[in-house]
């Protein structure tokens, strides 16, 4: 339980997405993340909390006593967090390979949306990425690949693992990362994640099996609200060329930002 005379910033808890509660067995009790406050606390040598104890490192969003040059930490565009999956995929944080920040509604628009569950780490998300830049390129009308990372730096984040893709990224100090990561439940990466902004629903969390067994046809029946693959087809995924034959990563929280 966090301190409740701990000074809070205007940043959403990510534990229970700025709610401030959780659900348990009985209905909902109070986030023991944030107190049921629903917004962030900061480790107490960070100067969103004045510097207290005077620590080096702290958030590294400001000094934090700290001899590295200050990083703002990006905010959400609202104060109050996303009531559904809807309304935050329309007011993520999102920029491009270049870090040039992008209005989410406008970079969706008439798109289906895959979110790339990915990290810089991991060996079979370096064989997967090069197929889903080439689904992309090929549909560039109809999708647009948002990487999610779950680095655990901000370089590796950045790093050449996503660049020339053409993918756009949620930033690693965006809080939505971290709500995305929890709404998901990652559990093994590469993951993708398609979500159907007209038809406002997640149409299938396996679209990394889907471009895997279906690439040709995928991304027209994510148009048209469908999962991408058939039963048949993750049966006989040989006779279907373009197939991906590595092995995905199973990931834990200790190693990158992805749930347990």
């Amino acid at each position: 339980m966090v301190d409740p005379t701990h000074e809070y910033n205007h940043d959403t808890c990510p534990a229970c997405a700025g709610h401030g509660q959780v659900a348990t067995s009985d209905g909902f009790a109070a986030c023991a993340s944030c107190s049921g406050r629903g917004a962030w606390a900061p480790p107490a040598s960070c100067c969103a909390a004045h510097d207290k104890g005077g620590n080096k490192g702290g958030c590294e969003t400001g000094h934090g006593a700290s001899d590295a040059k200050p990083k703002p930490r990006l905010r959400s565009h609202g104060a109050l967090p996303a009531a559904n999956m809807r309304e935050l995929l329309t007011r993520v944080d999102l920029e491009d390979e270049d870090g040039n920040l992008l209005d989410a509604a406008s970079a969706f628009e008439g798109k289906v949306v895959a979110l790339y569950f990915s990290s810089a780490t991991c060996p079979a998300c370096a064989s997967f990425t090069p197929k889903l830049a080439r689904l992309a390129t090929d549909h560039a009308r109809d999708l647009v690949v948002v990487y999610v990372g779950g680095d655990r730096t901000e370089a590796q984040a950045e790093g050449p693992h996503t660049r020339g893709r053409g993918f756009l990224r949620v930033p690693w100090r965006s809080v939505h990362r971290e709500v995305l990561l929890q709404s998901y439940r990652v559990f093994a990466i590469p993951q993708v994640v398609v979500y159907h902004p007209v038809r406002q629903k997640t149409v299938t969390t396996w679209g990394h099996t889907a471009i895997s067994v279906n690439p040709g046809k995928c991304v027209s029946a994510w148009k048209r609200g469908e999962t991408g693959y058939s039963l048949l087809e993750m049966l006989t995924p040989s006779s279907c060329s373009g197939a991906y034959d590595g092995v995905p990563s199973v990931v834990s929280s200790q190693s990158t930002g992805y749930a347990k």
